[in-house]
């Protein structure tokens, strides 16, 4: 279906007021070295609940000629934060020489934007940082709350200028007010580089977006709303759809990017039905296609 999805399964915080998803968004073609992260937050309990600062935290652990030791950066302009391999030339030559150069590895975060009860509500985060880790998590053996929720506070994008082990911080929203019935969405771009340049890094933040946008994940259904049938996602239904689809059963063509558009008549898998209804909407007055969920 051109993508692979996993959920985490719901999750909440110590006293279970506030309820959390996480839904990863993975492309199924070669060379694609990025995924779309969902985080999905609303009142567990039904109340409303203040003051809530949320982001996400990530230790990549970018490999490092000295370990988990890394440098850091940011792109103001194109909003994501990244952390690099740290490379010391230690193992330049011999038998073991390293086969990539830990400087042209890379691991980095973008936030795409927030829904809020299905309705646009961000396209930019509030902060972003990196921070060492012999600060701010090994003293105690994990984050400490009141801390983290300090540096969190802190606006703008700031990274450690050092080369060591540290971890990444990007904030969503500094001080959100849940309603009992609200959920808040909130997209995120993963994206890494084997070797190459932060340049690339930006290329696959790029095509990330382009790949969210192409897949709807919006709404929560890569279906384009109202109707299914749109086989290539063009924003159509047209000609194009139907050869596509008759390649794909028949003639060993490529799946659409969205099975749902596919599955013309709602039933939940694609045959010959399908291609059926697709015929009588588009040449013989038949009924519409079935509506995207």
């Amino acid at each position: 279906t051109g993508y692979t999805s996993y959920s985490t399964g719901v999750f909440t915080n110590p006293d279970t007021s506030v309820a959390f998803e996480q839904t990863f968004y993975a492309p199924t073609a070669a060379g694609a070295s990025y995924m779309v992260k969902a985080l999905k937050v609303w009142s567990a309990d039904g109340a409303t609940h203040s003051n809530l600062r949320i982001g996400d935290a990530i230790d990549w652990d970018i490999p490092s000629d000295s370990g988990a030791d890394n440098g850091a950066g940011f792109d103001v302009v194109g909003e994501y934060i990244y952390q690099v391999g740290g490379e010391f030339h230690q193992d330049d030559t011999g038998a073991n020489a390293a086969c990539v150069d830990s400087d042209a590895r890379f691991g980095g975060m973008k936030f795409l934007k927030s829904t809020l009860n299905g309705t646009d509500n961000a396209t930019s985060p509030y902060s972003a940082y990196t921070a060492r880790n012999d600060s701010f998590v090994f003293p105690n053996g994990n984050f400490i709350p009141g801390q983290l929720w300090n540096n969190m506070e802190n606006s703008g994008f700031t990274t450690e200028t050092a080369i060591e082990d540290q971890h990444m911080v990007m904030t969503y929203q500094p001080s959100f007010t849940l309603n009992g019935a609200d959920t808040i969405i909130f997209y995120t771009v993963i994206a890494t580089v084997y070797n190459g340049v932060v340049a690339d890094l930006g290329t696959a933040m790029t095509d990330a977006e382009a790949f969210a946008v192409a897949n709807n994940y919006w709404s929560g259904s890569c279906c384009l709303a109202p109707v299914r049938g749109d086989f290539d996602l063009s924003g159509g239904i047209d000609i194009s759809d139907l050869v596509s689809l008759v390649s794909f059963m028949f003639g060993g063509g490529a799946a659409s990017p969205c099975e749902l558009e596919a599955d013309v008549d709602g039933s939940g898998g694609i045959d010959i039905s399908d291609l059926v209804g697709l015929v009588a909407f588009m040449f013989g007055g038949g009924a519409s296609p079935a509506a995207c969920p």
